[in-house]
């Protein structure tokens, strides 16, 4: 038996037009981490930026690249991840990533 969860994806539009500037990845595009099976894709609570609220980390392989995605989780049944920003992995997070994938400590 499987199970499927639905989580809706949002953000700000002014800040989705900031990241793309800045990043060159839309958080459209980013979006699709969420929708990668769990084995592919790394989350990790993101204690550093969690002073306001709770943030989380996902890294996960999309159709340009690696991509991290910074999102809190919202919602009454905590269904709604609000995208805050999104980047292309750099080369030590890309191979944390594979290292993930292999079955290695990210």
């Amino acid at each position: 038996m499987r199970t499927i969860t639905v989580v809706k994806i949002t953000w700000d539009p002014a800040k989705n037009e900031a990241n793309q500037a800045l990043h060159h990845l839309s958080f459209e595009e980013a979006a699709k981490v969420f929708a990668l099976p769990e084995q592919f894709r790394f989350t990790a609570y993101d204690s550093e930026h969690s002073i306001d609220e709770d943030r989380w980390i996902s890294i996960g392989l999309i159709e340009k690249g690696v991509a991290i995605v910074v999102y809190v989780i919202r919602g009454v049944s905590d269904n709604e991840y609000r995208i805050i920003s999104a980047r292309y992995a750099d080369a030590e997070e890309r191979r944390a990533y594979a290292d993930h994938l292999a079955g290695g400590a990210p």
